[in-house]
């Protein structure tokens, strides 16, 4: 007889390990943490390398518009930038001069100011103090009161609300389009934005430069990186800004020039001057010394010395302190 086979009952299905939720859970935070280690690595290096989350403030100011809010020291994009309590891009200053030095006042907009991008030390500004006292023999004073996208009626505001600070020499520093822009608000560089500091550096890693790039959104400069907008209709009020700027430095017993700095990528490679007609007959009308350093930068492209077409990188600055150098006798004597 045959034997009977063996019949194999199904194994019953395997019931996970009860510790397997927990491992799950282990697992997931884990990651989370190791997440916010990175985040917290990236955070602190986006603070350390390049200054995010650090960015320059301003604060309103019922003469000027806005100024930069006093006392700053900032490490940004590999460059540092300085602010004194005056709201000057420069060390800091007494009101009253020491005796025996000569002083120079800018007063200017974003071209002046130099960018967060340009140290310090490489700004025209810095540079003319660091070498005028070898040409003057005598020292010298060089105070950079300006700021992003000031027109004539900003600067007016600053000098005739804080003074000359005992300058011998007033620089008004011009470019291209300020003889048509109006007079500044805080709203036009920024807003409320533009008086507090990101929360993060991360945040500002996000809404200023990767959001605006994903979402084809306007990017935010930074304060000291913006250029006013002009037109024709504001050329009248801003000859009688400059008017009352030049009363304001005659008033303080000081003398007055105009350097005009032209945006590079706005004139042909064969201009030699590019001051605008009515600033160039104002200046000759009030006996007022107008330096245009458009000739110095026509040797250069746009990319070799400007960081966007229109603020000077370290060389556009190297340049313009040495045209003012070069020409210091012409901006420092009166016409006839």
């Amino acid at each position: 007889m045959p034997h009977a086979s063996a019949t194999t009952l199904p194994s019953a299905p395997a019931v996970p390990p009860r510790t397997a939720p927990k491992r799950t859970l282990a697992r997931a935070g884990q990651c989370l943490l190791y997440l916010l280690v990175a985040l917290f690595i990236l955070e602190v290096g986006l603070r350390l390398i390049l200054g995010l989350g650090d960015r320059p403030l301003m604060q309103a100011d019922h003469a000027a518009g806005y100024v930069l809010k006093p006392n700053q020291h900032l490490f940004r994009f590999f460059a540092h930038t300085d602010v004194n309590s005056f709201s000057m891009r420069s060390p800091e200053v007494m009101v009253m001069k020491p005796a025996g030095t000569y002083r120079v006042l800018l007063v200017g907009d974003s071209m002046t100011y130099g960018g967060t991008q340009v140290d310090q030390k490489k700004i025209f500004a810095s540079l003319l103090a660091t070498e005028l006292p070898a040409q003057l023999h005598r020292p010298v004073e060089v105070l950079n009161a300006s700021d992003s996208a000031y027109g004539i009626g900003n600067e007016l505001g600053y000098l005739q609300s804080r003074g000359t600070f005992n300058a011998d020499l007033v620089l008004l520093v011009l470019n291209s389009g300020d003889m048509g822009q109006s007079t500044s608000t805080l709203a036009d560089v920024g807003g409320e934005s533009s008086t507090t500091k990101s929360p993060c550096a991360l945040c500002e890693l996000w809404t200023r430069y990767v959001g605006p790039r994903l979402f084809h959104i306007k990017r935010k400069l930074d304060a000291g990186s913006q250029f006013g907008s002009d037109s024709p209709a504001n050329v009248g009020p801003n000859l009688e800004r400059l008017n009352e700027f030049q009363q304001a430095v005659a008033g303080n017993h000081a003398r007055m020039g105009v350097v005009f700095l032209a945006a590079r990528s706005w004139i042909h490679n064969s201009a030699e001057a590019a001051a605008t007609p009515s600033l160039v007959q104002w200046a000759a009308q009030h006996q007022v010394p107008l330096l245009d350093v458009t000739g110095a930068e026509m040797p250069y492209s746009s990319k070799e010395i400007t960081l966007d077409g229109i603020h000077f990188n370290a060389k556009g600055h190297r340049i313009a302190a040495t045209a003012i150098e070069q020409h210091w006798a012409e901006l420092t004597t009166p016409l006839p």
